[in-house]
């Protein structure tokens, strides 16, 4: 079921390469991957703050109990996420 981001993010890449190559009769590969960064890190950054620094404080978020566990090690969590290594953090704080 997983398989279908693949698909679509496939088929995007290519065909937004194979579109550039239509117009300009070259690929960048520089440019295209500064436009996806462009366009992707603002997001990911954005959700980032807002589940560091915001969520946790809205009501409805509110777990009792929770707030030590994510008081603990919060700047080294903090470094993990901002280097997209977030994963990290669940293995190495469960």
């Amino acid at each position: 079921m997983y398989w279908h981001f693949f698909v679509l993010s496939g088929f995007l890449i290519t065909y937004l390469l194979l579109q550039e190559k239509e117009a300009t009769k070259t690929i960048s590969l520089k440019q295209f991957y500064t436009k996806r960064i462009l366009r992707i890190w603002p997001l990911y950054y954005l959700i980032i703050i807002l589940a560091l620094f915001v969520l946790p404080y809205t009501i409805i978020f509110f777990i009792p109990g929770l707030e030590p566990i994510a008081e603990n090690n919060f700047i080294v969590k903090i470094i993990f996420c901002i280097f997209f290594l977030p994963n990290l953090v669940l293995v190495m704080f469960p």
